[in-house]
């Protein structure tokens, strides 16, 4: 039996140059090129340039707390604040204003005298149970007040077109 040849004996013990400059350790592993090959370039392996920080050994960069560390305040668990349970808007105002359209599209006269119920009721639900919807009532509030003043109007100027003749025919007649 022949005995295997050791591919890393040879006249260089223990590494050999090759034409790139670059060393050859056992086991195929480079170390860094020749300085008398370099163009003038300097490599520094492993170095950080004078422009970058790096962090000290065992912290984490940024101020980032590594995973088996213990918060700063002393307590185990980080502190988190509950998102804000949105408001309750406040169905009353809903219905003021859903009553106020219905006065100018459905129901003029009732529709407006439910809206400004509804529109007042509603500002004081909001006021005492802390709830949303003031521009809702409001603005049922004013479609109900409009169209209120306006349906009383119309109601007067019909009542003076029906009666009016009559009005003026008995006022004005000489006996």
């Amino acid at each position: 039996m022949t005995q295997p040849t050791n591919p890393y004996d040879g006249a260089t013990s223990g590494s050999e140059s090759t034409t790139t400059g670059l060393s050859l350790t056992p086991y195929g592993a480079t170390s860094s090129p020749d300085p008398s090959l370099s163009s003038g370039a300097s490599y520094n392996v492993g170095h950080s340039t004078p422009y970058e920080q790096q962090a000290p050994y065992g912290q984490q960069p940024y101020g980032q707390q590594s995973y088996n560390q213990a918060p700063q305040n002393g307590s185990m668990y980080q502190q988190y604040s509950h998102p804000a349970s949105p408001q309750q808007t406040s169905g009353l105002a809903v219905g003021a204003l859903i009553s106020g359209i219905s006065a100018w599209t459905v129901l003029p006269v009732f529709g407006a005298v439910v809206a400004i119920i509804l529109g007042h009721l509603a500002l004081s639900d909001i006021k005492k149970f802390d709830k949303e919807g003031r521009g809702l009532a409001i603005g049922g509030l004013a479609m109900g007040y409009v169209q209120f003043a306006l349906g009383i109007l119309f109601i007067l100027i019909m009542i003076l077109g029906v009666f009016g003749p009559i009005f003026w025919a008995v006022s004005s007649s000489t006996y």
